[in-house]
């Protein structure tokens, strides 16, 4: 039988152990701002879609985007567009994630750095919304919905504004773009 002192100590013990082994910058754990994300479809289900956005780590550590997963489709990966030696324009995989530094946004958008979706579990439908998570070197994870704009031109994309931390749920449509 364990004494109740000797039952604290042990507890004690275990939470200062836990919270050695936790992830590096823990305290991050919703250092990251998700700004205008929306999908477009390529087909219906069993085919592909892709995911854009604007991230920014508003954080005070840097940090390594290395993945995302939904259950939209059976595989979500970080997709870039990049140009062969022979000048033709080839899609793949993101090696190693992407480095959003401290105070920094990344873009997200079409004809570029993208999270794509292989296997959609069904078609993406204009006006729907789905949930996406974004996993960080660091440990922390974000989740956030998706809505499915097909019509989206990729000058439509709204830029996030210094000051605009936490307007994510606003309607920005009736905002000029600034120029």
């Amino acid at each position: 039988m364990l004494s109740r002192r000797m039952f604290l100590a042990a507890t004690a013990a275990a939470l200062s152990l836990a919270s050695a082994l936790a992830p590096a910058h823990a305290e991050d754990t919703a250092a990251f701002a998700v700004h205008d994300p929306y999908a477009r479809a390529l087909g219906g289900a069993g085919s592909s879609g892709a995911v854009f956005l604007h991230l920014t780590n508003t954080g005070d550590h840097d940090d390594r985007l290395i993945g995302a997963r939904t259950d939209m489709a059976a595989k979500a990966e970080l997709h870039t567009h990049a140009m062969t030696a022979d000048g033709v324009m080839q899609m793949r995989e993101i090696e190693g994630g992407v480095p959003i530094a401290a105070g920094e946004t990344h873009v997200f958008q079409r004809g570029s750095d993208h999270i794509m979706l292989m296997g959609l579990t069904r078609a993406l439908t204009k006006g729907e919304t789905f949930s996406v998570t974004l996993i960080f070197e660091s440990g922390a994870e974000l989740a956030f919905d998706v809505a499915v704009d097909n019509d989206r031109k990729p000058e439509d994309a709204v830029m996030p504004m210094q000051g605009m931390e936490g307007m994510e749920g606003h309607d920005h449509s009736k905002m000029g773009s600034g120029g």
